[in-house]
C-alpha cells in the first residue's frame, strides 16, 4: 500500500527576506449554515443573558474579497442593531502573535459607534474592531481595548459603506505576563504578502493579558457599546491563527466545478474558476481550492508537489477519491466539506480538518506506517463508514473526532486516543480492557482520561471497563430513545455530561459530573441500582437533572443558597411507594410514585432550594409540602413549604437538611410561612415542561405589587403570544402557554416588571 504519513511541516515563504510559516488554523468559519438560522444553533455560544434587540442571523450569500482564501464560500452573518455576544471557543496562546482575519461590510453605523468583533478571555475583551459614521456619511474603522468606554483609536482615513473590506485583528503577546500586551488593526492587507505595518496600533491598556487566564477564551461577534449599537454589519470568512501566512495565504487557484481535477485547464485564479490558469501543480506555497460543485470524483493521480502547497475542500463540497484515485497532497477540509476515501491504498496528509473525512471501503483499511488524525479546529469528524481498520503492527493516533459506525479497529498494533480526541462508540460492549470485544480490538489500546467519549450504539451497550476513571466529557447519543447505555465502572466526567438520546443506567456505580445534562423524556439517567449521580458543588446556579427509574423519570433542580459543608451532592431516585409510616401531623396524602434520595460524601450541609417533579399529582396546590426524612427507618417531616406548583412541579422549596424527599399534602402554610415565601427579588422561572407539546407553564416572582408583561417571541423577534399584561400582587405566579397553533422550534419568553427585564428560551417539539 502506498501511504503518505501525516507530518508537521513549515512552509517557508522567502518574500522580501521575511520568513513566515503556515501554522494551524484555530478558528475557521465560512458560515455555511441555513440562511436565517441563529449562530447559537451553529457551533457558536450566545453569551448575553439580556434579550436581543435584534438577533445575529446567517444571511443567504457570502462576501467576496479578491485573493482572500475564504472569499466566496458559504454564507455570511448579519447583525442589525444588536446587543448579543456570540463566541467561538479559542485556545489562547501565551506567546507570539494571534491573528483574526475576516471580511466585513458595514451598511449603516451610528455616530457613537460599536464593535462587531473582539478577542475575549478572562471576562475581558481585547482588540475590538469599532465602526462608526463620521457624520458626513463616511465609514470609520477603529481599534478599542479592554473597556467599552475607553478611548477608541480611529483610522484617519474614511471608508465607504456597503463595501467589503478585509480586516485583521492582531494581538501581540509579550514575554512577561501582566505587562500590558499589545493589539493592532490592519485594514486591506494583501493576501500572500509579508505582514505590513498596522493601520492602527499597536495599542495597549492596563490589566490582565489574554494569556494570563484563558478561561472562556474566544473570538466574539458582538456589536455593542455603553449605549448599544445601531447599524447593519455583515461578517464572513473568519480565520484565526498564530501565523500571518495561514490567515492570509497566497491567493488560491479555484476549481471551475467541471472536468478532471488533475488538469490545470480546469482551474483559474478567479472564484468561479476562470481567469489565469496554473501551468502545473508544482508551485511552492500554492493553494488549490475545490469549489463550485457539490460533488467531484478523483479517479487518477493528482499530485500537488509544491513545498507547503495544499488542496482545500470548500464548504458544501464532497471530494471522493475513487478506484485508482490518488490525492498526493496535504489536504484541508473546510467546514461543511467532505473528503471521502473509497480505497485503502493511499491516504493524503491532512492539514486542518473542519469538515468530514469519510473512510468508505467494504474491504476496510490497513496501515503500513504510523498515522495521526489531526485535531483540526472545527466541528469535524473522521467517519469509518465501511470496513474495519487493521493496524498491521502500526500506531494510529486520534486527535480528532473518530466515529466507527459499527466497525472495529483491530490487529497487532497500537490505538491511541489523544487528549484532544473524541471517540464515538457503537459496539454493545463499548471499549474493553482485554480488546477481545468492543470497538477497539487492537493488541494495544491507550485511552486518554482527558479525551471525550460518546456512546452512539444502535442496540443496548455497556460503556466498557476500559473507559478511564476520569474523562473530559461523556455523552449518550443512542440510536433511539428506548436504548440504554450502562455504566461499567466508577467514572468522573470533568466537563459535560450530555444526554441527547437514550437512557444512561448507573447500576451499582457512581458517576461524578461537573456540568448537568439537559432535561428530556428522550434521555435520562437511570438510578435503579445503588449507583448515584454526583455533582461537585461549585456555584449557586440552579442545576437541573433528568433522573429516574427504568420506567419513569423525574426532574430535580437544586439551587444552593450557600455552599454545603460537603464538596459533592449525590442524586438518586427511588421508584415506588415512599411509605406512609410516620407522616407528620396534618398530612393527608403523599405522592406514591417514588422519592428522591439526596446525600453527600460528608456531613450534610447548609440550606438549599429544590424543584421536585411529580407528574400526575393532583393535590391541593395551596397545601403542597415537601416531606423529608434522613433515611427509610425514620418518620417523615415537613421540609418546607412549596414555593409554587404547576403540572406536577413543586418549585423552589426550602430544605434545611439532606436525606430522602417526597411530596405530600399537609396543613396550609401559616401566616409566618406565607410571609417567608414572598420573593425577595424579581425572577423569571424556567418553564415546565421543557421541551413541551403543546402546553407549558411559566412561573415568575414579584417582591412587590407590579405591572407585569409576559410575552412570547419566535427567533425572528415576532410576538406570538401575550400571556400577561396587568398589575399583579407580590408573590409567585404561573401562566400557561398553549402552542397548539405553532410549529416546532425554539421560542423566547420575555418577562417585564417595572424596570426589570429577563428572557429565557423554551423548545416546542411536536
Amino acid at each position: 500500500m502506498k501511504h503518505r504519513q501525516t507530518i508537521s511541516f513549515l512552509a517557508f515563504l522567502f518574500l522580501c527576506s521575511t520568513v513566515t510559516a503556515f501554522g494551524q488554523i484555530l478558528i475557521q468559519d465560512d458560515f455555511n449554515y441555513t440562511p436565517g438560522s441563529d449562530l447559537s444553533t451553529n457551533g457558536w455560544t450566545r453569551n448575553t443573558s439580556t434579550p436581543p434587540q435584534s438577533s445575529i442571523r446567517v444571511t443567504s450569500s457570502g462576501l467576496i474579497y479578491p485573493g482572500y482564501i475564504s472569499s466566496g464560500f458559504g454564507n455570511a452573518v448579519s447583525a442589525t442593531g444588536f446587543t448579543d455576544r456570540y463566541s467561538k471557543s479559542l485556545s489562547i496562546p501565551t506567546s507570539g502573535n494571534l491573528y483574526a482575519a475576516f471580511m466585513v461590510r458595514v451598511d449603516t453605523a451610528s455616530a457613537t459607534g460599536g464593535y462587531p468583533v473582539c478577542f475575549y478571555s478572562n471576562a475581558t475583551a481585547r482588540g475590538r474592531l469599532w465602526v462608526k459614521n463620521d457624520g458626513t456619511g463616511k465609514l470609520k474603522f477603529g481599534l478599542g481595548g479592554k473597556s467599552q468606554s475607553a478611548t477608541v483609536a480611529y483610522d484617519t482615513a474614511t471608508y465607504a459603506f456597503k463595501t467589503t473590506y478585509l480586516i485583521v485583528l492582531k494581538y501581540l503577546f509579550l514575554t512577561t505576563p501582566n505587562t500590558d500586551d499589545k493589539y493592532a488593526l490592519i485594514i486591506n492587507p494583501l493576501p500572500g504578502k509579508p505582514e505590513p505595518a498596522p493601520t492602527i496600533g499597536p495599542n495597549t491598556d492596563a490589566g490582565n493579558d489574554l494569556g494570563v487566564n484563558t478561561t472562556g477564551s474566544s473570538l466574539s461577534i458582538q456589536g455593542r457599546d455603553s449605549t448599544g449599537m445601531s447599524g447593519i454589519v455583515i461578517l464572513d470568512g473568519i480565520r484565526v491563527s498564530q501565523s500571518w501566512s495561514e490567515v492570509l495565504p497566497p491567493p488560491p487557484y479555484y476549481y471551475k466545478g467541471t472536468g478532471a481535477l488533475d488538469n490545470p485547464a480546469n482551474w483559474g485564479d478567479k472564484v468561479d474558476g476562470t481567469g489565469v490558469q496554473p501551468s502545473d501543480f508544482a508551485s511552492d506555497n500554492q493553494l488549490y481550492s475545490v469549489g463550485n460543485t457539490s460533488a467531484v470524483s478523483l479517479t487518477s493521480t493528482w499530485s500537488v508537489t509544491g513545498v507547503g502547497s495544499k488542496v482545500i475542500i470548500g464548504s458544501g463540497v464532497n471530494l471522493t477519491v475513487g478506484t485508482n484515485g490518488i490525492l498526493a497532497a496535504t489536504v484541508n477540509v473546510n467546514s461543511g466539506g467532505t473528503l471521502t476515501l473509497t480505497q485503502s491504498s493511499y491516504w493524503p496528509a491532512f492539514g486542518d480538518i473542519n469538515g468530514t473525512v469519510s473512510f468508505k471501503n467494504a474491504s476496510g483499511f490497513s496501515l503500513d506506517a504510523d498515522y495521526t488524525f489531526p485535531s483540526g479546529s472545527g466541528m469535524y469528524e473522521l467517519d469509518l463508514n465501511s470496513g474495519d481498520f487493521n493496524l498491521a503492527g502500526k500506531t494510529l493516533t486520534v486527535k480528532g473526532k473518530f466515529r466507527l459506525n459499527g466497525h472495529k479497529v483491530l490487529g497487532t498494533g497500537t490505538f491511541k486516543l489523544d487528549s484532544a480526541g473524541t471517540l464515538y462508540i457503537s459496539s454493545p460492549n463499548g471499549i474493553m480492557v482485554s480488546g477481545a470485544t468492543g470497538d477497539i480490538q487492537s493488541s494495544t489500546r491507550q485511552f486518554s482520561r482527558y479525551a471525550s467519549y460518546s456512546y452512539v450504539g444502535s442496540s443496548n451497550q455497556l460503556t466498557g471497563d476500559a473507559i478511564p476513571d476520569s474523562v473530559a466529557n461523556l455523552s449518550i447519543q443512542m440510536g433511539n430513545r428506548n436504548l440504554t447505555a450502562t455504566l461499567s465502572k466508577f467514572v468522573a466526567s470533568n466537563g459535560n455530561l450530555n444526554l441527547t438520546l437514550g437512557k444512561f443506567q448507573l447500576g451499582n456505580f457512581n458517576l461524578w459530573f461537573s456540568n448537568p445534562a439537559g432535561q428530556s423524556d428522550s434521555s435520562y439517567v437511570i438510578t435503579d441500582g445503588t449507583g448515584s449521580l454526583i455533582r461537585p458543588v461549585a456555584t449557586t446556579a440552579k442545576k437541573t437533572m433528568p433522573i429516574g427509574s427504568a420506567t419513569e423519570y423525574r426532574v430535580a433542580a437544586l439551587t444552593f443558597t450557600k455552599v454545603p459543608t460537603a464538596t459533592n451532592i449525590s442524586f438518586h431516585y427511588i421508584s415506588g411507594d415512599p411509605g406512609s409510616a410516620g407522616l407528620p401531623s396534618g398530612a393527608t396524602n403523599y405522592y406514591k410514585g417514588g422519592y428522591w434520595v439526596i446525600t453527600t460524601d460528608g456531613t450534610p450541609g447548609s440550606t438549599f432550594r429544590m424543584d421536585l417533579n411529580a407528574t400526575g399529582v393532583a393535590f391541593d396546590t395551596t397545601a403542597m409540602r415537601v416531606l423529608s426524612r434522613p433515611n427509610s427507618t425514620t418518620a417523615w417531616q415537613y421540609a418546607g413549604s412549596a414555593g409554587g406548583y404547576s403540572g406536577g412541579m413543586v418549585g423552589d422549596s426550602l430544605i434545611a437538611n439532606f436525606g430522602q424527599f417526597a411530596i405530600g399534602v399537609g396543613p396550609k402554610p401559616t401566616a409566618v410561612e406565607a410571609n417567608n415565601t414572598v420573593p425577595k427579588t424579581f425572577s423569571l422561572l424556567n418553564n415546565y415542561p421543557n421541551p413541551f407539546n403543546p402546553t407549558t407553564t411559566i412561573g415568575y416572582e414579584l417582591p412587590t405589587e407590579t405591572r407585569v408583561s409576559l410575552t412570547v417571541f419566535n427567533l425572528l423577534g415576532q410576538q406570538v403570544a401575550k400571556l400577561v399584561d396587568e398589575v399583579k400582587p407580590a408573590g409567585k405566579h404561573l401562566a400557561t402557554f398553549d402552542a397548539s397553533a405553532l410549529s416546532s422550534g425554539i421560542y423566547l419568553y420575555q418577562f417585564k416588571a417595572g424596570s426589570f427585564l429577563q428572557t429565557r428560551k423554551m423548545l416546542l417539539v411536536k
